[in-house]
């Protein structure tokens, strides 16, 4: 007679894969026979723990391709606008959200490279200092992805208010101006 023991793993889920990759790879684990609990940390690890009797070989690593959920590659699959460059941050946000309006999209979020000058350059032609750790940006989910250029800023939009990422179908991007460097903070 077999015995069985619990086993465990952990998977952790990409930077910027957000809400949907933890789905899909939830989702990936949900189908594994026995599975008998799911833990997500703060830090987008997932672990799990199974069942398995002695002489049964381990599960498979969820396989889970997280390309298709990072912002990147959902603003790649879809039709990308340029937007003429602006002077003033404040008048290139509006001027994204106006594009959007005129195409009847609704916007759904922003996305941007981590290391983006779109900060600097927001505070020094607003004079208003965004909080760069802030998940939200004009009232609308931040997304941040290394697979962008730290010039862009991205608006992705859908033809629904209040969509989520995947139903993007339409994104406006704008070309920041590289003068612009974050200034250290001096106390």
């Amino acid at each position: 007679m077999s015995s069985f023991e619990i086993k465990k793993e952990t998977v952790t889920v990409p930077r910027g894969a957000g809400v949907e990759g933890l789905i899909a790879l939830v989702r990936q684990i949900c189908r594994y026979p026995r599975v008998q609990s799911i833990h997500i940390d703060a830090k987008s690890a997932v672990t799990f723990s199974y069942v398995s009797r002695d002489d049964e070989r381990a599960l498979p690593s969820p396989d889970v391709e997280f390309e298709t959920v990072l912002p990147s590659s959902i603003v790649r699959s879809n039709t990308i606008q340029e937007v003429q460059e602006q002077t003033n941050a404040s008048h290139a946000v509006a001027t994204l959200f106006q594009s959007a309006s005129k195409d009847l999209m609704f916007p759904i979020a922003f996305v941007m490279h981590p290391g983006s000058t779109f900060w600097a350059w927001h505070s020094q032609t607003t004079k208003v200092i965004l909080d760069p750790s802030r998940e939200e940006l004009y009232g609308f989910p931040l997304l941040l992805d290394d697979k962008l250029t730290s010039d862009r800023l991205v608006l992705c939009a859908g033809y629904m208010r209040g969509g989520s990422l995947l139903d993007t179908r339409k994104s406006y991007s704008i070309l920041l101006p590289q003068d612009y460097q974050l200034q250290e903070k001096t106390e």
